[in-house]
């Protein structure tokens, strides 16, 4: 009878412990009672956590790990591996309000797609996760306006990445859109944002994906105007920006409202070309 060969032990690398923040991106089963874990930490951008025994009745853990939570968990790093072994973790908030509203609660969800599809394992990533912790916290918020949130919170999201689009300025040449001398200016996402007529005709730029089984036009057009409220909006501190996209004044409703579409329009494209693929939250947030 021949004698069952052993394998040969992994040789293990430099173990480390941390203690950090962490959002709750999403959580899948490992087994019964452990679960494996996609956490965002400001140091450590996106990593992966196993969780044992946190679905025991009598874990101290459970619960913890509910999506989109902010927890405050000490993890065991080693060399070579992807996989963090959790030593302890400590519930910081649970948002209850994003729970008991589906508007909250999908764009919530919206975000975190954007979030996990945009930070690498290991790479730090303190802005985007200030950014969607304020998010979280906004929409919690029973007069903040979940629309105008979600708007806010990509702005910041493509400004923390080094991607936003420009809007009063070419994005090849820099030459400034002058409002005297135009009232509209052509985007198109793989230009960057806002392109003159001189960069525009030696451009060779693709379409984009189709939505519904029709191509989606090339080039927008944007009333100048709008776009220097838009670029105004999105350089406003959070406190200020209530009057540049949701004005409650009745005589300037229509305008914001219009303002607040044609964001809406520019960032869906820019997004959906920067992302390369179709966003599984998106179409519920209609």
């Amino acid at each position: 009878m021949k004698a069952r060969r052993r394998r040969a032990a992994r040789p293990r690398g430099e173990r480390t412990t941390f203690t950090s923040l962490a959002l709750v991106l999403h959580s899948s089963e490992w087994s019964e009672t452990s679960r494996v874990v996609q956490l965002l930490l400001p140091t450590a951008g996106r990593c992966t956590v196993l969780a044992r025994g946190v679905e025991r009745a009598s874990s101290p853990w459970r619960g913890v790990f509910d999506l989109l939570c902010l927890v405050e968990v000490e993890l065991e790093a080693e060399e070579g591996r992807e996989l963090h072994a959790l030593r302890r973790a400590r519930l910081v908030e649970h948002y209850p309000r994003l729970r008991t509203e589906l508007a909250r609660w999908y764009r919530a969800l919206y975000a975190a797609e954007l979030v996990e599809a945009a930070t690498p394992p290991g790479q730090p990533a303190p802005e985007l996760f200030a950014a969607f912790c304020d998010a979280l916290a906004r929409w919690c918020d029973p007069h903040a306006d979940p629309d105008e949130e979600l708007i806010a919170f990509e702005w910041r999201y493509l400004e923390a990445l080094g991607l936003s689009p420009a809007l009063t300025a070419c994005a090849t040449c820099g030459r400034s859109v002058d409002p005297a001398r135009a009232q509209t200016a052509l985007f198109h996402p793989s230009a960057g944002g806002v392109q003159c007529s001189a960069c525009r005709s030696q451009a060779r730029l693709d379409l984009m994906p189709s939505r519904a089984g029709r191509p989606r036009t090339t080039w927008r057009r944007v009333p100048v105007a709008t776009l220097f409220a838009l670029e105004r909006a999105r350089r406003e501190p959070l406190e200020a920006r209530g009057e540049a996209l949701v004005d409650r004044d009745r005589e300037r409703a229509e305008e914001t409202s219009a303002l607040r579409r044609t964001a809406r329009h520019l960032l869906d494209d820019f997004l959906a070309w920067q992302l390369e693929r179709p966003s599984r939250v998106r179409p519920f947030l209609r």
